[in-house]
């Protein structure tokens, strides 16, 4: 048997018999919240490439001079097994490479990320470590969730340690 319990605002919920509330639960990721309500959740990719062992397969720095940029996850796959390092260089970097556009989530907005985005990244030196997986064997992929805050011009790169011919990375992220 359930009681109804009407609230000051005139609202009214189901509560059982011992006086829990019947709920039925609706959840949405943070990262789906801000594309739809401001525009300003993105993802970059790079396109798969030959790459060498120790190579940063793409990387993403923030160039906002007024909104952080918030890593949520980082999509990792390729061709072969290998280690993936997900790293913050410690000081600033020339970034160097392939660039790479930051794709808006929201494709109904005209925002534009203000982000640089960069496949085969050159000009860092690995810096902190803040995560490491594995891709297990050939085909498979690995998603990290990993929640990383970049200030201005700060940058995060994503490693492969082994050689292969085809790696391919997304990292997902919004401005706030």
């Amino acid at each position: 048997m359930t009681f109804v319990l009407e609230g000051k605002s005139g609202y009214k919920a189901d509560v059982d018999i011992d006086g829990r509330q019947l709920v039925v639960a609706k959840s949405i990721d943070e990262l789906a919240i801000i594309a739809r309500e401001k525009g300003l959740a993105f993802s970059w990719s790079n396109v798969d490439y030959n790459y060498s062992g120790a190579d940063t397969i793409l990387a993403v720095e923030n160039n906002s001079p007024t909104k952080k940029l918030y890593i949520t996850k980082i999509l990792a796959g390729g061709d072969t097994a290998s280690e993936v390092i997900v790293h913050v260089p410690t000081s600033n970097v020339t970034m160097a490479g392939t660039a790479v556009t930051g794709v808006c989530l929201n494709q109904a907005s005209p925002e534009v990320a203000e982000a640089t985005g960069i496949a085969d990244e050159t000009g860092n030196t690995q810096g902190n470590v803040v995560a490491r997986g594995r891709i297990a064997a050939a085909g498979n992929s690995l998603i990290i969730k990993v929640p990383v805050i970049l200030a201005q011009d700060q940058m995060v790169g994503v490693d492969y340690v082994t050689v292969g011919a085809a790696a391919s990375v997304t990292i997902f992220g919004f401005f706030a």
